[in-house]
């Protein structure tokens, strides 16, 4: 644990808050007296998820929800002018230079 001087502190607060890791704290003194630490905080323990917690909060749902936006019925239905390709490509239909 290190001492620093108030007038020190206060001059270097930011430096000293960044320079901190978990478990450090650092002493501020005035008069060569002890009147605050500085330490880390610890950050905030994450709640485990609850399932089920938004049951019931959709109350009602389109009858055409997941039929294709019109927007992108284009690209989502076969073009009829082309003729379908076979993937992977036949190596033997390419022409080669």
């Amino acid at each position: 644990m290190s001492t620093i001087t108030i007038q020190e502190a206060q001059a270097r607060l930011s430096e000293l808050i960044h320079r901190l890791t978990p478990g450090e704290a650092i002493v501020i003194t005035e008069d060569d007296r002890p009147v605050a630490r500085l330490t880390l905080e610890p950050p905030p323990e994450a709640k485990p998820r609850r399932l089920g917690t938004l049951r019931g909060a959709v109350q009602r749902m389109a009858p055409d929800f997941d039929e294709p936006l019109d927007d992108f019925r284009e690209s989502t239905e076969p073009d009829q002018t082309q003729e379908p390709r076979a993937w992977p490509p036949d190596p033997s239909s390419s022409s080669s230079p």
